[in-house]
């Protein structure tokens, strides 16, 4: 089942006290039972989508990093994640996938534009508070922690259950490594420069413009949202 469907029932048991077999919860498990049956059926029909070698679901993904802070001290920066599917490669390598209970077209994941350099397109990746940037954030942070712990991640793609016949779409993250870096290294390098942002009492916090993001955050209060 769709990690974000999953989700969803939990949330309203939590909160409603409700049975997976009741109300809401029982309307969203039959229809994510039915976007994952079209989902295996229509394999056979995509080029190259089988033999298909399922590594895991719903994996629990970590990954603990060392930030160096301006003054001296390290910081450890604990990533966190849980990843719908993880692919087995012909070669062994890794694909993780994630799933969208929304429509989503491939070229949502494409952030480096056509002529664009590769530090115009990892800017985009850091700080764009759009939903393709955030699409493909998360998929970049699932492969960090991937490699982190020492499996190595060939590819990310979303899988749209309102486009499934685009198959598992692919985050070209190709700009990342342009300069030679590794992804491992490239993603450190990100996620320190990130921290150091986040702690540096001359970056104003801004109010998010998408008020979507306020339904979660615990200090909506605060702020009146």
């Amino acid at each position: 089942m769709p990690t974000e469907v999953a989700q969803a029932m939990r949330q309203e048991e939590d909160e409603r006290h409700a049975r997976p077999d009741e109300g809401l919860n029982h309307v969203l498990g039959q229809v994510a039972a039915q976007l994952v049956r079209r989902y295996l059926e229509g394999l056979p029909e995509q080029v190259g989508a089988l033999p298909l070698q399922i590594s895991g679901l719903e994996e629990i993904l970590q990954a603990e990093i060392p930030v160096t802070l301006p003054g001296g001290d390290t910081l450890q920066l604990r990533l966190y994640g849980i990843a719908d599917r993880l692919d087995e490669l012909p070669d062994g390598r890794l694909r993780v996938v994630d799933y969208k209970t929304g429509l989503v077209h491939a070229h949502e994941l494409r952030l480096q534009k056509r002529g664009e350099d590769a530090t115009a397109a990892t800017q985009r990746l850091l700080t764009d508070a759009t939903p393709s940037a955030d699409k493909v954030r998360q998929l970049w942070l699932y492969r960090f922690m991937l490699e982190r712990s020492g499996r190595p991640a060939a590819d990310a793609a979303i899988i749209s259950l309102r486009n499934l016949s685009a198959g598992p779409m692919t985050a070209d993250m190709g700009f990342l490594t342009e300069d030679g870096t590794s992804f491992l290294d490239k993603g450190q390098e990100l996620l320190t420069n990130f921290v150091h942002r986040i702690l540096d009492p001359a970056e104003p916090i801004r109010k998010t413009d998408d008020l979507l993001r306020c339904q979660y955050c615990p200090y909506k209060g605060i702020c009146a949202r």
